[in-house]
């Protein structure tokens, strides 16, 4: 065997692993002797040829091909394929940044050489560079050795956000700690609910991702989460065994008319632009939430005219990082100096949680009834922050 098939073997542990072939024959066939031996190898052959190959294992093999007839500058090209393919195998971007980093070391492309073996022990922390490696080819490895010594292993973690209850979503938090390069761009949670298997799919950001398992999806008792952190084309890279979460029972205090309903004290302040008056105003006021989904607030309107409002809203339970939208109806009045001007209407709109409290926008529509010159409607648009004093 050529010595630059030599170089394209692993060691992971102890253990011999090829890193580009997935299998070998060990004894060249040319060796073989007898036409037995040849007519089954020739089946063996028929039978491997009938499996089609996916695109990134075909190219490993044309790279592996190239690598092994010394063509290192076509061999790289290959390599370079594999990983910007779609949808790889986590295995094959393992042959592929091992072929790179040869292939470059050989083409005195020390940088990349480097590049590409850092990654490599990135995701296979245990592969070590074969002894027969050239010292020109060795040398870019234990640059990637110092850079990750003393440096965390990529690491993936699951936390639960809050107690995990029946009829309630389940939310939990992800974090991929270690991933000095970033190659993780997206987080996948897998979960069993009875016999059926479902997926939820979220981005990576700065190393997090929050998932939300709808109540309607979970089982009774308990539910089987598996958590995979993968690369933006879907290679998964690392991942978290299954794992069973117990759903507590509701507690009697959960039933209708058990539990007393939790009260927020916040204060919004806001600016109005009306459209059809091509007017501005403020908005200011406190307002209480009523349980998760309602708030009453009382507000001050600022603008050519004072005003006041009193308006309900409905919305969604406010979670970090989770856009919630919410409807209003509001009603109140003006006093300008030609009498009472009465006022109703609605918003609708959505919230984020922003600091120690969340920032809304919306789209507003009033009617207005009182002496003129005041226009019979309003519309426009508004934006403010909602500050929690109280939650």
């Amino acid at each position: 065997m050529p010595a630059a098939s030599l170089a394209l073997r692993g060691t992971v542990g102890q253990q011999v692993a090829p890193v580009f072939h997935r299998w070998e024959l060990g004894v060249k066939p040319e060796r073989m002797l007898g036409i037995p031996v040849l007519l089954a190898v020739g089946v063996l052959w028929s039978v491997a040829a009938l499996a089609e190959p996916d695109d990134a294992e075909r190219r490993l093999q044309r790279a592996d091909e190239l690598f092994e007839g010394y063509e290192f500058a076509p061999a790289l090209e290959e390599y370079e394929r594999v990983l910007a393919a779609e949808g790889a195998s986590r295995e094959a971007l393992v042959r592929a940044y091992a072929g790179l980093g040869l292939c470059a070391a050989a083409l005195d492309r020390h940088s990349r050489a480097s590049w590409a073996f850092e990654r490599l022990l990135a995701i296979e922390a245990g592969w070590t560079a074969p002894s027969e490696l050239s010292p020109k080819q060795l040398a870019p490895f234990r640059e990637a050795q110092g850079f990750w010594k003393g440096r965390q292993a990529p690491r993936l973690g699951l936390e639960l956000a809050g107690e995990p209850r029946e009829g309630e979503d389940l939310h939990l938090t992800v974090e991929l700690t270690g991933d000095a390069h970033g190659l993780a761009a997206q987080v996948r949670l897998r979960f069993r609910s009875g016999e059926e298997e479902r997926t939820i799919d979220g981005p990576l950001i700065s190393g997090r991702g929050r998932m939300r398992i709808p109540a309607r999806q979970l089982p009774r008792g308990a539910v089987s989460v598996r958590v995979e952190a993968a690369t933006e084309r879907g290679t998964v890279l690392f991942e978290l065994p299954w794992r069973s979460i117990e759903l507590h029972a509701a507690s009697p205090s959960d039933a209708p008319g058990g539990a007393p309903v939790r009260v927020h004290a916040r204060l919004s302040a806001s600016v109005m632009a009306d459209a059809v008056s091509r007017q501005a105003g403020v908005e200011l006021g406190p307002s209480l939430g009523l349980g998760d989904h309602l708030d009453v607030g009382a507000y001050v309107v600022g603008g050519t005219v004072v005003g006041a409002r009193l308006a309900a809203t409905l919305h969604g339970a406010f979670r970090p990082r989770s856009l919630q939208p919410y409807v209003q109806v509001r009603a109140g009045a003006h006093f300008p100096e030609e009498g009472l001007l009465l006022a109703a209407g609605a918003s609708m709109g959505g919230s984020m949680d922003l600091g120690p409290g969340r920032g809304f926008a919306a789209a507003f529509g009033e009617l207005y009834l009182g002496p003129p010159p005041f226009y019979p409607v309003g519309g426009g648009v508004m934006f403010g922050y909602q500050l929690d004093l109280l939650r």
